[in-house]
Parts: C-alpha cells; sequence; structure tokens
C-alpha cells in the first residue's frame, strides 16, 4: 500500500514507513493528518485518542481510518 500527502507536491510513500523515525513527522504534523483525516472520513477522532497514539506507520494510519470509516 501507498499513499501520498498533498496534491501539488505527491510522493509515494510505503506503508511501512514510521511516521516518526523515518519521517520525521512531529506530534504537529501528526494532528494536523490526524484532522484532516478525521473530516475526509467523518470520523470523531476524540472518541478514539488512545487508538492514534499508538499509530506508527502509514499502512496502521490508513487502516485504521479505513476501519473506523467503515463503521
Amino acid at each position: 500500500m501507498k499513499a501520498s500527502l498533498g496534491a501539488a507536491n505527491a510522493v509515494p510513500v510505503e506503508s511501512q514507513r514510521d511516521l516518526r523515525d523515518e519521517l520525521g513527522l512531529d506530534s504537529n504534523v501528526l494532528m494536523s493528518i490526524a484532522f484532516r483525516l478525521e473530516k475526509e472520513f467523518d470520523v470523531d477522532i476524540t472518541a478514539h485518542a488512545d487508538e492514534l497514539a499508538a499509530l506508527r506507520t502509514v499502512g496502521d494510519v490508513a487502516r485504521f481510518f479505513h476501519q473506523v470509516g467503515a463503521n
């Protein structure tokens, strides 16, 4: 699975890439991504704070939002 963020400068990202260690995303960027995905999937992320904190890879994030978005 590959994902990309930002349509203008989209770069494929492998699903196993670590958000913090490999991609260098800090907590502010991660929260910004979470809020964008919250709107996209119409999900209340505040109800899933513990689950969000446990997400480590791009694939984890994709699976989480597909799972909670389907409910």
